[in-house]
Parts: structure tokens; sequence; C-alpha cells
């Protein structure tokens, strides 16, 4: 939605922006789930077995096809093509240059296939949680098989068949509300899904328990998992994607983030742009093989994680490639004098810290701010700990308290958990 249209929407009188929601929801359950969805979902059921052998066949024919059709009928590819930067049959993928978001978010429809029917894509933006969002353009039956492989992979998987603004002030009525509607599961960001854990185990009520609870938009870190958890009483399930369909992991029980490789083909560099080994934080660089309208090859994310060995066989019985864990974004690291590159600092918070909800700011390179919600029990000594575990992962530094009612969302609803305010290409006094 534009802002154009969301300032009309949002002056509308109440009765009217109920009619309005109401027809825009009816309006996107058929484009996701109308005529089409249960041949996508078959389709997607009959692989479910797959071997690995069977995974990596599918992924080179797919790529073999992508990246020929790219050559010929991509305005961005096609410019590579005659000034000789790629070979017109196509080539390798990893013989492609890596793709940074700037040339999509400028010009998006130069991405779009020559073939497409370009009037009839569907508009969607990403939540541009560190900047300008980027459009991404795609079919309806793009978007529906996406809807579908989710169907299969996540709600039946934990039995389910077909959540997020939500906040502390309005968690009890979003409890009635659930409990009313019987749900079966819930799905959320994180920090929305941890605020109505807390609600519920601080009025200790016992009538919300779905079969699971599946977090997306934003990491799930280990003390977020186990206060879902206990909440709950069911599994938590951890999901990564994103809206430009380059990669979808989903966790098994055996807690490795399986991907979809019919989705997408995704590889983890470093900073020379090369393969990182097994073990080690990568970019994540992706190929989307289920959107062929418009058509991001070697999409450098903006995100991080770690792979898994050559040959890691799950013990869950999943052939699909995994990953060991996301990392979190690129932006959300801290940095040091020395030249460090800290992520992970969800330890940090985790154990009997009585804070709901935290997000650090590093104002300059020996300069943070640690903004977080109280919880019940919070004393100055806890502020304490913090710093202390703060300074054990960057070294001598200022440390910086502010208690706030909630942190501030991004205009996509998402919580950052690190806000660097390092001018780029810094470099420490």
């Amino acid at each position: 939605m534009s802002d154009f249209v969301r300032n009309i929407f949002h002056a509308l009188p109440p009765s009217v922006r109920m009619l309005a929601a109401t027809a825009g929801g009816v309006r996107l359950r058929w484009r996701r789930y109308g005529p089409g969805f249960s041949r996508w979902v078959r389709l997607f059921q009959e692989r479910q077995g797959w071997t690995r052998a069977q995974w990596d066949a599918y992924q080179r024919t797919e790529l073999r096809t992508l990246l020929c059709r790219a050559a010929e009928q991509v305005p961005y590819y096609r410019s590579l093509v005659t000034n000789g930067r790629l070979s017109s049959s196509g080539g390798e993928v990893e013989q492609w240059p890596i793709l940074d978001k700037q040339p999509v978010r400028a010009r998006p429809l130069d991405f779009v296939g020559r073939d497409c029917r370009r009037g009839h894509l569907v508009h969607v933006h990403t939540s541009g949680t560190t900047g300008t969002p980027l459009l991404v353009l795609r079919s309806a039956s793009t978007e529906q098989a996406w809807y579908a492989m989710f169907e299969v992979r996540v709600r039946n998987v934990w039995g389910v068949r077909w959540s997020y603004h939500l906040s502390r002030q309005f968690a009890s009525a979003y409890a009635d509300a659930i409990t009313r509607f019987d749900a079966r599961y819930f799905l959320g960001y994180t920090s929305a899904l941890c605020a109505l854990a807390q609600f519920v185990l601080e009025s200790g009520r016992t009538d919300l328990r779905p079969k699971v609870v599946i977090t997306n938009a934003e990491p799930l870190y280990a003390h977020q998992r186990a206060l879902i958890a206990r909440a709950f009483q069911c599994p938590v399930v951890e999901t990564y994607g994103m809206t430009e369909m380059g990669v979808m992991a989903v966790s098994c029980r055996e807690g490795y983030l399986h991907t979809w490789p019919d989705l997408g083909y995704l590889e983890l560099v470093g900073s020379d742009d090369r393969p990182v080994p097994p073990g080690h934080v990568g970019q994540v660089v992706t190929t989307s093989l289920i959107n062929r309208e418009q058509m991001l090859i070697r999409y450098r994310t903006g995100d991080t994680a770690v792979g898994l060995p050559e040959g890691f066989e799950c013990p869950c019985g999943n052939a699909a490639p995994a990953l060991a864990r996301i990392e979190g974004r690129s932006d959300d690291l801290l940095y040091t004098r020395d030249g460090r590159r800290i992520g992970r600092l969800d330890p940090m918070f985790k154990g009997d810290l009585p804070i709901r909800e935290a997000q650090i700011i590093q104002e300059d390179w020996g300069r943070f701010v640690i903004r977080y919600v109280p919880g019940d029990g919070c004393r100055p000594a806890h502020e304490a700990r913090m710093a202390s575990a703060l300074k054990a992962r960057v070294g001598e530094c200022e440390v910086l308290f502010e208690a706030v009612d909630m942190i501030e969302r991004t205009r996509g609803g998402k919580v950052r958990a690190v806000v660097c305010n390092l001018r780029p290409h810094a470099t420490p006094c």
C-alpha cells in the first residue's frame, strides 16, 4: 500500500475502513488461495520425499533454463551480455556478478523479462528495515505457488491447516480473540509473539495452547524461543525468508534450518564474494527459481548465516540443504576500534534478566546505548549486568541506558535488535 493510499484509508470513517479492509482481505485470499492453489499443493507434496541428489539435479536444470532466459529477455542482464560481461548462453551461475540492492531499487523493471505481461504483475514492497523499500514484482501464479509451499512445508508438517500488530497494551484483547477463534497455530513477528507470551505467563492464562508457534520476519534467539515455548507449551518453529523470494528456510525438530531448493539457489560468500568454509559466517546470496518474472540472480540479501559441512545429513530425515543458523542482517553488527565486527548479541539478554525487549545502539566507536523495556523487578544491578556483558564482547566502552515503554518499530513493524549509527566508511580515532 502506498503512503498516498494509506493516508486516504486512515482518513475514512471507521465503518468504511472496516468494509475496505474486509474487501481487501477477500481479494488477497482469492489471489493466494483461489483456483490453482490445490494444484500447487499437490506438486510440492510430491517433492517432499526427494533425496539430496534429486534436489541437486532439479536446481542444475532450473538454473540452466533461468540463466539462458535472463541473458535473452531481461534488460539488465541483456546489457551485460552486450558489454561482454556475460555469456549469451548463460554459463554457470557462479560466473555471474553478484547483484546488490541499489540497481534493483533504482530500476526494478529492468529485471523483468520482456516476455512478461508487466501490466498483470503484482507489486509488493519490502519492509525497508534499514533504508528505502524495494519494489518486487511477480505474477499472481508465482505468489500462489509460494503460499502453497508454505502450506505443505510449514503448516501441514505441524498438523495445522490454514498474526502482526501486537503490543503489550493489546495483548489481553488478542488472547481473548485467539481463544474465541480456537486458533490451532500462531504465526507472527518474533517480538509480537514474545509480547503475547510474556502476557500469558504474567496473567497465568492456560487457555492458549496452539499445536505450534511459527516465528517470521525477525531472528529468533534462544531466550525468545524458551519464553514462547514456556508460555504456550508447544514447539516453536523459526522461519527465514524474504519478499524477494530468493530463499526460505524452516527449522526442523533438530534445530537446523532446511531451505526450499525449488524456491531458490543459496550461496554463502565472504567479503571477497568467494564461498566461505562450512561453519563460518557468510553473506546470504540468492537466485530465485520461483519468480520467473523479476529475475534477481546472485542477489545479495544483506543477511548473514552459517552453513553446515558438505554432505551433512540431518537426523530429522529431510534431505534438503540446511543452515546451522541465521546470524541476522549485515547491518545488525557492532564495530570495535580494532576492526572486529560483533554479532550474535542475544546471549546478553538471556537468563533471568527481567527485561521485555532490548535494542543496542552504537553511537560511536566507544559509545553505546542500550534501550530496553523493563519487566517486573528490574533494578539498577540489571543494567550493570548488561553493561558488563556488552563490554565483554566489544571491549572497554561507555554504556548508557534508556528505559522505555516500547522499542520503536520500523515501518514494516519489525524490531531492530542492533542499530549502528557510525558513518559509512568511518575509521576509529
